[in-house]
């Protein structure tokens, strides 16, 4: 497992070659490894339920997988940076560059779309949605 940050601030990452125990140690820091990724103070418990709670509002089933991931990375952008990002000159181009990215790895996408169904099944009840 390697390492990420400065001698303050490990950051562990975990690759394809981690060993159980290391997959284990790094799921073990649970929300407190998504704070040392994000900073301090960011990684707020409100942020998580508006970005849960924008999720659940804009992802339908009916949209194609590069349409759900670009709706998940507007929501994210829209929490980080404030809903006047969205206004940005080129935002529509950089949010279908970074889903075009998530879309063509494999792992990335398998993550993303395993949200995506999540939030739409809560969304939908589990017997009206078969899943992606």
């Amino acid at each position: 497992m390697g390492e990420l940050g400065t001698p303050q601030r490990k950051i562990p990452i975990v690759n394809k070659s981690a060993t159980p125990e290391d997959k284990a140690a790094l799921a073990a820091q649970g929300s407190d490894f998504f704070e040392k990724i994000v900073g301090p103070g960011r990684s707020t418990k409100k942020n998580r339920e508006l970005f849960e709670s924008r999720l659940f509002e804009t992802l339908e089933p009916n949209l194609s997988a590069k349409e759900l991931v670009a709706k998940i990375v507007t929501v994210a952008l829209e929490i980080e940076f404030g809903p006047t990002f969205t206004l940005s000159k080129g935002f529509a181009k950089m949010v279908s560059t970074i889903a075009d990215a998530i879309v063509t790895n494999p792992e990335l996408r398998r993550q993303a779309l395993s949200v995506a169904s999540h939030f739409i099944s809560k969304k939908m009840g589990p017997r009206e949605y078969g899943g992606i």
